[in-house]
């Protein structure tokens, strides 16, 4: 059985975003030089949708999210289609405390 191959401008956004520091504490900062980042969207671990970014993407406050697993949802319209792609990563939120034991 063959896996489906992924769209290349979905792989595009993968390689072209950049999240760190990965865990975070009070900031996640997202670099892209080439992906136009339409909006960004924070779900818990369990699904439910969180917050929703439409402004200021380089960096994003997380010191009001618990200590936990949280993923975060990229959307970026594809320059030759309609459609909106997006790329879906995890980051791991800490208090600076935790962090530091590490």
């Amino acid at each position: 059985i063959s896996k489906p191959s992924r769209d290349k401008s979905v792989q595009k956004l993968d390689k072209s975003i950049k999240f760190y520091p990965n865990p975070v504490s009070n900031t996640l900062s997202i670099k892209t030089e080439t992906i136009l980042i339409e909006k960004i969207e924070i779900y818990s671990y369990l699904g439910i949708k969180l917050d929703e970014i439409n402004s200021d993407f380089e960096h994003i406050q997380t010191d009001k999210l618990s200590n936990g697993i949280y993923i975060i949802k990229v959307y970026s319209e594809d320059q030759f289609k309609v459609s909106s792609k997006s790329k879906i990563t995890t980051i791991f939120v800490t208090d600076q405390s935790i962090q530091a034991l590490k």
